[in-house]
């Protein structure tokens, strides 16, 4: 399928839209960036669309994703807006912090925070190694508290893990002998 779609009509461009997003191989920035204006605004589209079905909230939150991957800083009130949405669904949720966490952006850190407490586990994995790619001193806290506090040992690991990846690799101590 030839890259340059700009010039396609509206149901081939969102077919190329869903084909990028569904890919079971990670698809480069460029071949997002070839779908031009249109496409990219197909994307937002998906990302802020509300969910009618299960099918549309995976597609809603690989769409958030997708514009954390792609570094669109632009539209970081999309992220914000689908966590503020009362009842959005866990894959929506998720999603959204993926795209916070790919973005890398301080001001996403509170948000991030009070997603580390949600009551849904898998929502707390993904705030925790959102969280970590942020690596500042104030998400390594919320990381340390995170990691003594929640109910859910794989939430505490992987807390404890992007602590570790925050702080870097431990140096290794030669042991003289004699």
């Amino acid at each position: 399928m030839d890259c340059t779609m700009s010039a396609l009509d509206p149901i081939r461009l969102e077919k190329a839209v869903l084909d990028l997003l569904w890919s079971r191989e990670a698809v480069p920035a460029a071949r997002w960036r070839a779908l031009g204006p249109p496409g990219l605004t197909k994307l937002y589209a998906l990302a802020v669309s509300p969910s009618e079905s299960p099918h549309d909230d995976r597609t809603r939150g690989a769409a958030l994703a997708t514009l954390g991957r792609l570094g669109a800083l632009s539209r970081i009130h999309a992220m914000f807006d689908a966590l503020a949405e009362p009842e959005v669904t866990p894959v929506v949720r998720c999603g959204a912090i993926e795209g916070l966490g790919l973005l890398r952006h301080p001001r996403a850190l509170a948000v991030l925070q009070s997603q580390a407490f949600h009551p849904d586990h898998r929502v707390r994995l993904y705030a925790c190694e959102a969280i970590g790619r942020i690596g500042t001193a104030g998400a390594r806290r919320v990381l340390d508290d995170v990691a003594m506090r929640d109910p859910h040992d794989q939430v505490r690991r992987a807390a404890r893990a992007e602590v570790e990846m925050i702080d870097g690799p431990t140096p290794i101590r030669l042991v003289k002998t004699a």
